[in-house]
């Protein structure tokens, strides 16, 4: 038996609402919805009944009798399963492929659609009878039809993508949004949605390629879509929650002949899911996640959360290019790959470079926030871009240090000894060298009152530096980093690992870390020692003095 359907209470005033229907699959907030989904083949069983399933004689119910009835191939079935897996990274849905019955929740097959003029159709979830007393509450018998989805035997291969995307999307309850999606009910306006709004960029439920104020004189080139758009992915989480799923993901756009080979990320235990370079979104918080871009030209990504970056697959016309790719604010991206040809930039210029730390290695450059979750390993890019300014990767810290050297107000003294200037005022030299063993010691920026609290015992006399270096390194949060074999104690090695990698941000070089191993061993330097002086040192000095500047904290 299919699942049970719910009737929807809309949100007044919410724009989603105008991608919502009359009922969805009956679900339970905070349990996760389980759809079984099946493909047609030659010994699928139909529902026939006149009044609420198919019927050999009506001409608008016949679809499963028409000449044109078969099965996908087994590669759009491949396309189709991997569609349902990514619906799973943003949505608290669960997809299980099943034998095809009259149980199966959603169809999928393929007939004649040349009667209704259309590359697919989808039936909605929705009740065997309409009741009386509709309540959100209460759940209902699904029509015999309620989630099954037809494409049409001439679909073109090129656009079997968007329209699967579309009719899953209706097979989930999502309305088209021109059509007033639900019925008038208490207290609640039906939403047609904005024109502006009312094409693929927004939603894959609409049929409009272009904006209502783009004229079709302009128009160069329209594209498709390859996963369903913000507000589709809004109106989902509205019904059926947002994902728990915390799987890895890689999301593969490629646009270039023969099989991308995934050798060069830094994980391998990971679901591929490739995109045609069209209108995407990613949704995706659980996990540890890639994007790779196998495209040939020049690009820039925008990777601050809720931005888009324009990849060349929207809509083209003689004003305006349109971006294409959306990350949503709560995707949890951990790793960006250039993996084509042309000039590739990592934007995160909605801070400036001081709210960054930086961790170069063989594999790329990762960018961390100093004082939030952004955390990316970028590969295959040549320039960081930030609200301040534009750096090449290649000779980073040397333009960091370069670029920082500046800030440095007293330079008759030791670096570590010198004022920083800053936006509002200059910060003394006991605030830089607290500020640094926090950046170093902990790898994040301050919290304000831990700071100000640190500060007063210096100021005091309560505790010297030696004292505060001691106390931080024997935090929990310094071990929670530099413990790696989590056995309660930190090695020197795994010390000394953790200052090149967390606090210069790089590979430590042959001479410098054999020279500190040896000064760690003998017992001339205690690791609390080592600490204080190497946050202390020109090269952390210079590398932080523009974050020291901003005074950035939690």
């Amino acid at each position: 038996m299919k699942n049970s359907v719910q009737y929807i209470e809309p949100e007044p005033g919410a724009t989603v609402n105008a991608l919502l229907t009359d009922y969805r699959w009956a679900y339970l907030p905070g349990e996760t919805l389980e759809i079984r989904y099946s493909f047609y083949d030659s010994d699928s069983q139909f529902f026939v009944d006149s009044r609420f399933g198919y019927d050999r004689d009506d001409p608008l119910y016949d679809l499963p009798f028409r000449d044109g009835f078969g099965g996908l191939s087994e590669e759009q079935r491949d396309y189709t399963r991997d569609y349902f897996d990514v619906i799973e990274t943003a949505v608290d849905i669960r997809f299980v492929e099943v034998e095809d019955s009259l149980d199966s929740d959603i169809r999928i097959g393929i007939t004649d659609l040349s009667l209704e003029n259309a590359d697919g159709l989808a039936f909605l979830p929705s009740p065997d009878l309409t009741p009386f007393d509709r309540s959100p509450e209460t759940f209902h018998d699904s029509t015999g039809l309620g989630g099954d989805v037809w494409l049409d035997v001439s679909l073109d291969p090129f656009f079997f993508p968007e329209v699967v995307v579309h009719e899953v999307g209706r097979a989930l309850g999502l309305a088209h949004p021109f059509q007033n999606g639900f019925r008038e009910r208490r207290g609640v306006d039906n939403v047609i949605l904005d024109g502006e709004l009312d094409y693929n960029r927004y939603t894959a439920m609409a049929y409009e390629l272009y904006p209502s104020s783009v004229r079709d004189a302009d128009v160069l080139f329209t594209s498709t879509v390859a996963t369903l758009m913000p507000l589709d992915l809004e109106a989902l989480q509205f019904l059926y929650g947002e994902s728990r799923d915390d799987g890895n993901d890689v999301y593969l756009v490629d646009d270039l002949e023969g099989d991308f080979e995934l050798g060069s990320l830094t994980f391998d235990d990971a679901d591929l899911h490739k995109l045609v370079n069209s209108y995407i979104t990613i949704d995706d918080a659980g996990g540890y996640n890639a994007l790779v871009l196998n495209l040939d030209q020049d690009l820039r990504i925008e990777l601050n959360g809720g931005e888009w970056s324009n990849t060349e697959g929207g809509l083209l016309t003689r004003q305006f290019d349109d971006p294409n790719l959306f990350l949503d604010a709560d995707t949890s991206l951990d790793e960006l790959h250039f993996t084509g040809s042309g000039e590739h930039a990592a934007s995160f210029d909605a801070r400036p470079l001081s709210a960054y730390k930086f961790v170069e290695s063989e594999a790329g450059t990762r960018v961390q926030a100093v004082d939030g979750p952004l955390d990316v390993l970028v590969v295959g890019a040549e320039q960081l871009s930030f609200a301040d300014i534009d750096l090449a990767v290649d000779g980073l810290r040397g333009e960091i240090n370069a670029r920082n050297q500046g800030l440095l107000l007293d330079s008759d003294r030791p670096l570590y000894q010198s004022r920083i200037g800053g936006d509002a005022e200059d910060v003394s030299v006991l605030e830089a060298q607290l500020y640094r063993l926090y950046y170093g010691g902990l790898g994040r920026a301050p919290d304000r009152g831990g700071f100000e609290w640190w500060t007063e015992q210096l100021q005091d006399g309560v505790y010297d530096f030696a004292e505060v270096a001691s106390r931080f390194i024997g935090s929990p949060e310094f071990k929670g980093l530099a413990d790696v074999d989590g056995n309660g104690r930190i090695s020197d090695a795994e010390f000394l690992d953790n200052m090149y990698l967390n606090v210069f941000g790089r590979e430590p070089d042959e001479a410098g870390y054999a020279f500190w191993l040896g000064e760690l061993s003998s017992g001339k330097f205690t690791q609390p020692l080592a600490f204080a002086n190497m946050v202390q040192s020109d090269e952390f000095v210079l590398l932080t003095a523009g974050t020291v500047g901003d005074f950035i904290f939690l």
